[in-house]
């Protein structure tokens, strides 16, 4: 006895029958990892494969970038200090909720912007990992610093971050004047 869909032999009648009318052939679910590509032999390794980050243990957890390949991770990926951080999702505090999910949204947040004005953070004279100062409001131009006062009172376009320096510069002498 062999299952039409699937080509699976079976001893008797009964298990054929068995086979079909709980459609086991077609609940088949993919064990394919969407990282890798590596096909595994049943849910459970592949289960093991994603939570032990079996094809991702020489990246960061953070920014998915390899260890040992790539400036980005070496000089911008940094650890977060999550305290006083609400959780967007569940609305509890990051570091007790979620807090690898947490961080993973703030570098790839980071990396997004960086893509358009790298060393935003240094022109700033703030390091993106201190939360407090970047989730307060600018007194310049009146928005949230992790938002659109990064485009309002920072970025001038595709210069080189020398510029920037120097214009954070001038920013301090007017602040302490």
């Amino acid at each position: 006895m062999e299952c039409m869909q699937c080509n699976k032999s079976f001893s008797s009648k009964q298990r054929l029958q068995y086979h079909l009318s709980k459609k086991v052939c077609q609940k088949t679910v993919s064990t394919l990892c969407g990282d890798c590509g590596r096909e595994l032999s049943t849910l459970q390794a592949l289960q093991y494969h994603r939570d032990n980050r079996v094809c991702l243990k020489n990246c960061c957890r953070r920014c998915d970038e390899p260890f040992f390949e790539g400036n980005w991770h070496k000089y911008r990926c940094r650890r977060y200090h999550l305290d006083g951080i609400t959780c967007e999702t569940h609305g509890d505090i990051a570091e007790r909720c979620c807090p690898l999910e947490t961080s993973r949204a703030l570098t790839k947040r980071k990396k997004e912007i960086d893509q358009t004005f790298v060393g935003f953070d240094d022109v700033e004279g703030v390091r993106w990992e201190d939360r407090e100062h970047w989730e307060a409001i600018c007194d310049r131009c009146g928005c949230q610093r992790s938002g659109q006062h990064i485009w309002c009172c920072l970025y001038d376009g595709p210069r080189p971050l020398d510029h920037y320096l120097a214009v954070r510069k001038a920013w301090k002498k007017e602040k302490d004047i």
